[in-house]
């Protein structure tokens, strides 16, 4: 009985043994926010200049990140299936290729902010998906100054006209979720290949343009998510 025993801890042992040669070790991706690229920031502040000679002011600005997702190198079959799933904004659960993790980048800040690490399946990756949605109480980076739990974008400051008159406050608070997918060149996850970042980027120099501040009627958050929604991109590094 005694030998029985051990054989078959013996042979359990090969069994482990041989499956765990058989696994293939992922690979690591670090996921960053760079600062807004332009316009610069003067005296704590981002002014912009719009196409519409308004002249905006943020003083504190806040987005969140809700998730980022890679998607494998796919056929185009797979792709057509895609545009039957549908996304959820709870809380987003983490995988090896999807960032559940949300985090609140300053919109005035200077410095890149980290959000996470993936650890997807070695491969081709050719497609990124990064979505804005609501902070929770977990998300990475919340600020102090101004309560995101809720929100996908807060921004304060102040307009004015080019000329410096109408002076007025500027408050945007919004919870409306969406998705950027951007397709990159085959992003290739090998063993001991070089570390990989992926990089979401955003410029604003358009982010208050085709709005007329001064109209009763004008619905500015709604103007100004659709711009900052195009603005939003991904560089691999």
């Amino acid at each position: 009985m005694g030998r029985e025993l051990n054989g078959r801890w013996v042979a359990l042992a090969i069994a482990i043994g041989g499956c765990s040669a058989t696994i293939k070790p992922g690979a690591t991706v670090d996921v960053l926010i760079a600062s807004t690229t332009s316009p610069p920031v003067r005296d704590g502040a981002r002014v912009f200049e719009t196409d519409r000679k308004f002249v905006v002011t943020i003083e504190k600005g806040y987005l969140t990140t809700h998730a980022v997702e890679i998607f494998p190198c796919e056929s185009v079959s797979s792709i057509v299936r895609r545009w039957f799933e549908r996304d959820a904004y709870a809380h987003t659960v983490g995988t090896p290729t999807r960032l559940g993790i949300p985090a609140v980048e300053s919109l005035v800040a200077t410095e890149q902010l980290s959000v996470g690490k993936l650890y997807p399946p070695l491969g081709s990756y050719c497609r990124i998906r990064h979505s804005i949605a609501a902070a929770d109480d977990d998300a990475v980076a919340l600020p102090t100054d101004i309560s995101m739990v809720g929100k996908s974008l807060s921004i304060r400051g102040f307009v004015s006209h080019l000329n410096g008159e109408g002076r007025h406050d500027l408050t945007i608070e919004s919870s409306v979720a969406f998705d950027v997918e951007t397709v990159i060149a085959p992003m290739q996850l090998r063993a001991n290949g070089e570390p990989v970042v992926i990089m979401l980027t955003k410029s604003g120099d358009h982010w208050f343009d085709g709005i007329e501040f001064d109209s009763p009627d004008e619905d500015v958050e709604r103007r100004v998510l659709a711009n900052i929604q195009k603005s939003l991109k991904v560089r691999v590094e």
